[in-house]
């Protein structure tokens, strides 16, 4: 085709023939998809310019307007190409309207997917045909075109091979206007429509021969005319659609980030959602769909993500000074620490776990308080009370109050601890050593303080945030705390220091227990075994195993336990817990229950 003498390979003979047969045929119009920019044989040429003259028909023929002109259409490079522009010979120009044929390309995929009906120079191809047929043509803009096909898989328009013509009906043609252009395999005129992935049935054969996914330029130009006829647009987003998609972008963003577990998958998550949006954007163009706005989803899912991570960030930090503020002069600042990088281990509506509570009380302060001076007094007791408060901080518990002298200390909250009957239990003999040694302290330096008594129980509790208004308090409330508290006071009574239930005993190489008795506390009305805590090899196993024999004997009413007791009594005459079951087997008749 490159070494004939001019561009169409269409014979101008042949093309007479099939505008005479349709003018006979009385179309509304015949629009020739062929260039007429250079001559071929005389005789043919004059034969096409004889049938132009005799046709009533109004005759419209294609021109190549050039790269500039090309560019004025579209406003863009519609086909690169370096062909200057090729206008109608002479020989023809007085006999036809003209339009240039130009294909508007999407310069994102070179995919023909909008045309101009009107309000370029020169006019477009279909700007000429309706001007040559009289129909009012409303859109000068670029404009999309309805790519479609019908259910047989086929263009919406009949098409019909020239070789066909003289066989077919006068009222096919009647009153239509005719596009009459070339359907080649060997052509260049072919496009890329949305119609690209769809699989169609060629009206014209050899259908293999066709370039895959592509529609010969005349259809392009029959598409374009269908659309500037019916008035029927190709598909366009509405403010609606855009707004939605915005939207779906924000609660994107917004989910990603409140449902993040690290930085690192939110980002990624983050930047899997924007290539997803990306590609349905895509896809949906591709295939023929509205150019969805990806600038809104993209734009929805950053800005909200930002606006959700500084919201979330904030009320963190909220969260963490909180925390701080709250628990770090109450906990171990490791114990802190987790809280702030875990907040949500701190739950701060009330729940029931279990718990283990200590309570702490100082013999004689109040003689101590109604005899020395305040700054005396404020000066020992606040290091009192920081002995206690560091060593529940090294056991991870948290000191819920301080009233006085007395001390309440819970463990496994905040942070639940498997572990806490043996932090509460190795707390209080950390209490109990430095306690002891403070007392000393104080007593070389003329203060007269007295022992500090210890309680502790173990059991479900409802922890969390208790008060009114802006005085909340992390607390623990239960018949778990209060036994805690009657076992504190029932030292006095058994002549301890530690006193601990059953609930909370725990065996331990370091602990070491001596049985107390069956206990019915001060309003509770069941009998609950209690016992002594001390150290492991604080008092020697033959010591332990003759208390043992003891209560063994005591327990069955037998008196001969006093025995027993007298003789650890000789050996430890300070010995509080063997003084106070002496004092027991003085009654009559063993009660199987104390009262405390």
């Amino acid at each position: 085709m490159k070494s004939f003498p001019y561009l169409s390979p269409i014979n101008r003979g042949m093309l007479a023939s099939v505008v005479q047969e349709l003018d006979k045929r009385k179309v509304r119009s015949v629009a020739l998809d062929v260039l007429l920019d250079r001559p071929t044989t005389t005789g043919e040429d004059q034969a096409l310019a004889a049938a132009f003259s005799a046709a009533k028909a109004p005759i419209v023929v294609v021109t190549d307007p050039g790269l500039e002109g090309r560019n004025a259409v579209c406003a863009q490079d519609a086909v690169s190409s370096t062909r200057s522009s090729a206008p109608v010979l002479p020989l023809f120009q007085d006999k036809v309207a003209t339009g240039n044929g130009v294909i508007c390309l999407d310069p994102l995929d070179d995919v023909t997917r909008t045309a101009r009906f009107a309000g370029t120079m020169p006019r477009t191809f279909v700007e000429a045909i309706l001007g040559a047929t009289g129909d009012e043509n409303r859109a000068g803009n670029l404009v999309p075109v309805p790519f479609a096909v019908t259910e047989n898989r086929t263009w919406p328009f009949p098409t019909f091979s020239a070789a066909h013509l003289s066989a077919l009906p006068d009222t096919w043609f009647e009153d239509r206007i005719v596009l009459v252009g070339q359907i080649s395999p060997y052509s260049s005129d072919w496009w890329l429509t949305p119609l690209r992935y769809r699989a169609l049935a060629h009206q014209i054969t050899p259908a293999e021969l066709m370039p895959q996914g592509k529609v010969p330029g005349v259809v392009v130009h029959a598409y374009a005319l269908e659309a500037a006829l019916s008035g029927k647009r190709g598909p366009q987003p509405h403010f609606l659609t855009q707004f939605i998609v915005a939207l779906l972008g924000a609660c994107v963003g917004a989910a990603l980030v409140l449902t993040r577990g690290n930085w690192a998958l939110t980002i990624g998550a983050l930047g899997a959602a924007l290539a997803g949006a990306w590609l349905l954007v895509f896809y949906v163009y591709a295939w023929g769909g509205p150019l969805l706005p990806f600038m809104p989803a993209a734009l929805g899912v950053v800005i909200t993500a930002g606006i959700s991570i500084a919201l979330q960030e904030t009320r963190e930090r909220a969260q963490k000074n909180y925390i701080h503020l709250a628990f770090s002069h109450f906990l171990a600042p490791p114990v802190v620490d987790q809280l702030m990088r875990e907040p949500e281990k701190l739950r701060l509506e009330a729940t029931e776990r279990e718990i283990s509570v200590l309570f702490t009380d100082l013999q004689g302060f109040t003689r101590l308080v109604d005899t020395m001076d305040g700054p005396v007094i404020s000066k020992s007791l606040n290091g009192y009370l920081d002995i206690i408060v560091e060593a529940v901080m090294e056991e991870g518990g948290v000191v819920d109050k301080i009233v006085g002298d007395a001390i309440h200390a819970i463990f496994s909250a905040p942070i639940e601890d498997p572990e806490h009957r043996l932090r509460a239990a190795r707390c209080a003999l950390t209490i109990r050593k430095r306690t002891s040694d403070y007392q000393k302290q104080m007593q070389d330096q003329g203060l007269n303080f007295g022992i500090t008594r210890i309680g502790i129980n173990a059991g479900n509790a409802l922890v969390g945030n208790f008060g009114a208004g802006r005085r909340l308090d992390y607390t623990a409330h239960g018949s778990t705390i209060n036994l805690a508290a009657r076992l504190e006071a029932a030292n006095k009574l058994f002549g301890t220091i530690i006193c601990v239930s059953e609930e909370s005993k725990v065996g331990y190489h370091s602990l070491a227990y001596r049985e107390i008795g069956p206990v019915i506390l001060r309003g509770v009305d069941h009998a609950m075994t209690v016992y002594e805590l001390f150290s492991a090899g604080e008092r020697s196993d033959a010591d332990l195993a003759a208390y043992a024999r003891g209560m063994a004997m005591l327990q069955a009413g037998d008196h001969g336990a006093k025995a027993i007791f007298e003789d650890l009594l000789c050996d430890d005459p300070e010995d509080g817990l063997v003084q106070f079951q002496l004092e027991r087997l003085k009654e009559e008749s063993l009660t199987d229950f104390i009262r405390a």
